[in-house]
């Protein structure tokens, strides 16, 4: 009990911390702690009178047909290496993760860089900073044993990331000049991002009933979509909400070709490979903002 506020009592204090931890992570995609990019690239989805993207950043999604799964962080790192060993993973890659650690032990987190959210208290108007924790690593050995740590934790993000394009190009990019989708052949950032979520969310895009981050009924099994070039609606089965996915992540203004309406634009190994090491079916969709 804060001696500030000697009228709360303790249960009151944490209930009102516990109420801030819930919405921080509810806010994942705002927090530019835990998730710069989110903060200022996924800006408000939209599409000009002339059917075309106004928005500035496209992330292609492997979502799990069962929308309850929750892997082993080892099966992440098994799928990072299948990306490398196929050729689809961004060249020079380093690999990140990031993860709240109160359930852990000091000595299973040293290695872990801490980061701090900020907020107030609603109940008694403290100041709280809560840690995040990040690490980076050179290779996949450093990885698998960073990943110890994460076993069962029930949210995280680990990525790879790099530039692009990967020696098995993901799909063709291109960016809109005057209203005109032209083809991208130069380089570009590129990561491949894994993220788990404590409860289940929709995967669906932003202009969606439910849009993407917001809570989901397990009912809501199909994605909602927005093609970038035409505006179109995609509908996927078994796509509208998860508690894991795949995130595919590419450098500004850059978006897929999309010559029909469909988002199964993968190579077809790559979906392959995600669905031998999570021992799961993936059906693919989009965000972009």
């Amino acid at each position: 009990m804060c001696s500030r506020h000697p009228a709360h009592s303790a249960a009151t204090v944490n209930a009102g911390r516990d109420t801030f931890c819930h919405n921080a992570r509810r806010s994942r995609q705002r927090s530019i702690f835990r998730q710069p990019w989110r903060g200022h690239k996924r800006l408000a989805l939209g599409i000009d009178d002339g059917g075309r993207a106004t928005s500035l950043y496209y992330t292609h999604m492997l979502i799990p047909d069962q929308e309850d799964y929750a892997p082993r962080p080892s099966q992440v790192a098994d799928s990072f290496a299948a990306l490398i060993e196929i050729g689809a993973a961004p060249v020079d890659p380093k690999l990140r993760a990031q993860a709240d650690f109160e359930p852990l032990t000091y000595a299973r987190r040293k290695s872990w860089a801490a980061q701090f959210r900020t907020g107030t208290n609603p109940l008694t108007g403290e100041a709280i900073a809560i840690p995040h924790y990040t690490a980076e690593f050179g290779d996949m050995a450093a990885l698998r044993e960073a990943l110890c740590a994460l076993q069962g934790l029930d949210e995280y993000e680990v990525s790879i990331f790099g530039s692009g394009p990967p020696k098995l190009s993901l799909f063709p990019l291109g960016t809109f000049v005057d209203g005109r989708y032209i083809p991208h052949h130069g380089g570009y950032d590129l990561e491949a991002r894994c993220c788990l979520e404590p409860e289940i969310v929709s995967t669906s895009g932003y202009c969606a009933p439910a849009p993407f981050g917001s809570s989901s009924s397990p009912t809501h099994r199909t994605g909602h979509f927005t093609n970038p070039r035409t505006g179109e609606t995609i509908l996927v089965p078994n796509a509208g909400c998860a508690r894991f996915w795949i995130e595919f992540h590419f450098g500004k203004w850059l978006f897929p070709e999309m010559k029909d309406n469909t988002l199964d634009l993968l190579p077809a190994s790559v979906v392959a490979a995600a669905q031998k090491a999570f021992a799961v079916r993936f059906a693919q969709g989009c965000c972009w903002g």
